[in-house]
């Protein structure tokens, strides 16, 4: 079960978060039973790239580096989730994720979102559409980055 600390901060933080778009309150706490603490410690890796697809994750407090191809993409702080894509797509991991300081998470299990397709289709749907929109606003993010790598990476 949930203690109240960490629902607490999971309500201060979900509303924030574009996931939780036009999801009521009784939505969110849903959803937020659902949820789990963890904590890592600076340096951690959380997944790795290649990895199978796993849970989600809603940083709680400190932060966490992305690397993709061993080069470093960013940096994300408190109230940014992420991990949501790779059990939607059944893909594996496209990047590594590592604690850049001691870190809590609420861990979103990948088995959450099959629960909340069986028993809210329509919170379900409303999520769904919520991560679609996440995913064109990462495809711009995606392509400055290769414009970034073209530029020194010339072809001839």
């Amino acid at each position: 079960m949930i203690d109240k600390k960490l629902l607490d901060r999971i309500f201060e933080l979900l509303p924030k978060t574009s996931l939780f778009g036009g999801i009521t309150e009784e939505e969110i706490e849903y959803f937020a039973m659902l949820m789990e603490e963890v904590r890592y410690k600076e340096g951690d890796v959380i997944f790795s790239e290649g990895d199978p697809p796993g849970d989600s994750y809603i940083i709680l407090n400190g932060k966490v580096e992305f690397y993709m191809v061993g080069q470093k993409l960013g940096t994300v702080k408190e109230g940014k989730l992420f991990g949501v894509v790779a059990p939607l797509g059944i893909q594996k991991q496209l990047s590594t994720a590592r604690a850049k300081t001691d870190i809590t998470l609420a861990v979103i299990p990948k088995m959450a979102l099959l629960q909340i397709a069986e028993e809210r289709p329509e919170l379900f749907g409303r999520i769904m559409f919520n991560i679609a929109r996440d995913l064109a606003r990462n495809l711009i993010i995606v392509k400055k980055l290769l414009m970034e790598h073209m530029e020194w990476c010339q072809l001839d």
